[in-house]
């Protein structure tokens, strides 16, 4: 939000797990979103390949502030946060009240390797007309515009779950219905 309403154009890179909040905020102050991988090397790759990048972030405390460079910098992104803060004359609190609240829930379904193909199919399959997006993994979004995101793991035998609601009992509850999707394609 704070680099969005600072600089007023640009690109945001951010995972594909992350809520759709970020989009939310930063179409607010005419700024776009690019989702990357769930990884910090897919953000740098991502963020060096996007022009106009403004910020990116991993969703697990890694940032790129691109003026200091194409990589993750923990030192520059704390000093571009402190002027950040400090341009607001707002208040840490004034700040995060201005942000939607978002609900959000996320699991790691175990998934034997020889059973993620079918378990992928079997999301897809599962989600009938509903729309779906394969680009980061098995992205289902429900009529309402909440979403379940599934990306199988790269070192862990593993398929990790997002699932955005508009509630938390609602996040919990899509999770919930998906994980057992999953683990319904699990060979026994």
């Amino acid at each position: 939000d704070l680099v969005a309403a600072e600089r007023r154009s640009g690109v945001v890179a951010v995972p594909a797990h992350t809520t759709r909040v970020a989009q939310e905020v930063t179409s607010f102050h005419s700024v776009a979103v690019v989702r990357t991988g769930p990884s910090s090397a897919a953000m740098v790759v991502t963020a060096r390949a996007t022009q106009g990048l403004i910020f990116a972030g991993d969703g697990s405390g890694g940032f790129i502030v691109p003026e200091s460079g194409p990589n993750v910098d923990g030192l520059a992104a704390f000093v571009r946060l402190i002027g950040l803060v400090a341009r607001t004359k707002l208040t840490l609190s004034a700040i995060d009240q201005r942000i939607p609240q978002a609900h959000m829930a996320k699991a790691a379904v175990p998934t034997p390797w020889a059973s993620r193909g079918t378990v992928m199919r079997r999301l897809v399959e599962t989600a009938g007309s509903q729309a779906v997006d394969t680009e980061e993994g098995i992205g289902i979004e429900e009529p309402d515009g909440s979403w379940v995101l599934a990306v199988p793991d790269q070192t862990e035998a593993v398929v990790r779950l997002w699932a955005e609601g508009s509630s938390q009992e609602q996040a919990e509850d899509l999770l919930a219905h998906w994980s057992a999707v999953i683990a319904s394609g699990v060979a026994p």
